[in-house]
């Protein structure tokens, strides 16, 4: 008896379980998403303009080359204002041209 390789395709029963954690973790990531994904324009937690301002900041003295002014708040946010920093980036990258700052100073307007 062989055993095939992994670049061999099988239906067996180990190819139809793999399958069904993609199609059950991919329905699982659309639950989450869709609702979250419906309702941008409105804030979703309490905290959640504080962790766009702190982000702003964080970005800011990025830009600035300012690492000690990377410490906006005294919680381990360090996930939430990377995340944060990256999607203002993305948002400034989108919306440059109505934005009409530069980059650099834009975190601070």
């Amino acid at each position: 008896m062989s055993v095939p390789s992994l670049t061999e395709t099988s239906d067996g029963p180990r190819s139809r379980l793999w399958q069904a954690r993609l199609l059950a973790s991919l329905g699982l990531f659309l639950v989450a998403l869709l609702p979250r994904a419906a309702g941008l324009g409105s804030f979703a937690t309490a905290d959640e303009a504080k962790w766009v301002y702190r982000s702003a900041q964080f970005l800011g003295a990025l830009l600035r080359g300012d690492l000690a002014g990377t410490v906006v708040n005294l919680t381990p946010g360090v996930t939430t204002t990377w995340l944060g920093a990256s999607g203002l980036a993305a948002y400034y990258a989108l919306h440059r041209a109505e934005l009409a700052v530069p980059f650099t100073a834009w975190p601070a307007a």
